[in-house]
């Protein structure tokens, strides 16, 4: 079984309590939550993928904080992963709920592009530059 993840940053300035509860709201499940090495993290699954969900905050270190949220969504496959079909599925649950200035797509392999999805423009491929 393959699996990809779409790693979204969201623009919810809120507590991590509120987004958890809107979360739930569109995504329609549970989203228990617990400390995870200073930050508040929270995993669910659908029956189209796993969520999970990491605090902007770290309890551990002020300097450890993020300027976001971040939502993350696991996709498992056998063969190929129709990224546009779950673009589009995520685009919509998200559409009007949830503030989000993008999304990464994790490559597959080592070389592989990226895709950069947004909520209101077409999906960008781009490669990072090696160092």
């Amino acid at each position: 079984m393959n699996k990809n993840k779409l790693s979204i940053v969201l623009l919810e300035d809120i507590s991590f309590e509120e987004l958890i509860s809107k979360i739930e709201k569109v995504f329609n499940t549970p989203l228990p939550f617990k400390n995870e090495k200073g930050r508040f993290v929270a995993k669910s699954e659908t029956e189209n993928f796993k969520i999970t969900v990491i605090d902007r905050y770290d309890d551990l270190s002020e300097m450890l904080c993020d300027d976001y949220h971040t939502l993350e969504l696991t996709f498992e496959y056998k063969e190929s992963l129709d990224y546009m079909a779950n673009e589009n599925l995520i685009k919509e649950i998200l559409k009007k709920t949830i503030k989000w200035e993008y999304g990464i797509w994790s490559p597959i392999e080592i070389g592989d592009p990226y895709r950069k999805v947004f909520p209101n423009k077409e999906t960008e491929i781009f490669y990072r530059n090696s160092i």
